[in-house]
């Protein structure tokens, strides 16, 4: 993973891009000095406002990684680098803080059913899906099979509709921190220069709660998030 973390931080200094480590990936650098063995992809933040998405998309993908179209309107670029998950979250300042904005399942049975099935012929859509089909178990291939069949028979406008109705189902929640934590600074990890919060500690208490320091290999974000706050009105 730290070739995956390294890669993508000379692709952002490339292009001049203001970016800071992140989540669990700065976790395990400031408390074990170590990307933590459990963590499921690299996280890293740049500020959604100074960015283009689609240059970083095309970027990253000349460079080697696939980029991961889901669903969700989110604010983040996910990419995959051989088994190696990379999160980019596209950070927004409003109200005097700095947040960004993810995607949680909703409550309803309903509105649950109605998100799974038209994630899946999102997917089923995305030609960034088709490496993975081959790995996914002969259930979800066949479910798969039949959802492409029955969106086959669908309009890309009846198509764009039922996602922008879906994307309206979920729950957008996010980590959100005081303006005043978010400056930056440069320290050395495993001989590689990259950027943190300037207050590292503080930032990771806000996240984690106040035993930030003692691993918790079942960390859920929905659940053990500490600063994860209702996203309820629109980012710019």
């Amino acid at each position: 993973m730290e070739s995956v973390l390294f890669k993508a931080i000379d692709i952002l200094e490339a292009l001049k891009i203001d970016y800071w480590v992140t989540d669990g990936t700065l976790l395990g650098i400031v408390r074990e000095n170590r990307i933590l063995p459990w963590d499921s992809d690299v996280d890293l933040g740049v500020w959604k406002s100074e960015v283009s998405t689609s240059e970083i998309v095309n970027i990253f993908k000349v460079n080697g990684f696939h980029y991961v179209e889901e669903l969700p309107g989110m604010d983040s670029l996910k990419f995959r680098m051989d088994d190696v998950k990379l999160d980019i979250g596209l950070y927004t300042e409003h109200d005097g803080e700095t947040s960004v904005k993810w995607a949680s399942n909703p409550v309803g049975t309903v509105d649950k059913l109605i998100v799974q099935i038209t994630s899946k012929i999102f997917e089923n859509d995305k030609i960034s899906h088709i490496h993975n089909k081959e790995k996914e178990p002969a259930v979800i291939l066949a479910i798969r099979s039949v959802l492409f069949f029955v969106a086959f028979f669908l309009t890309k406008g009846m198509r764009e509709k039922m996602y922008e109705f879906a994307r309206s189902r979920y729950l957008y929640l996010g980590c959100a921190y005081p303006n005043e934590l978010m400056s930056t600074k440069k320290i050395i990890f495993k001989q590689k220069e990259i950027r943190v919060p300037l207050k590292c500690e503080e930032y990771l208490q806000l996240t984690y709660g106040e035993d930030w320091q003692t691993p918790n290999r079942d960390f859920n974000w929905e659940e053990d998030t500490t600063n994860l706050k209702a996203l309820n009105y629109k980012l710019k």
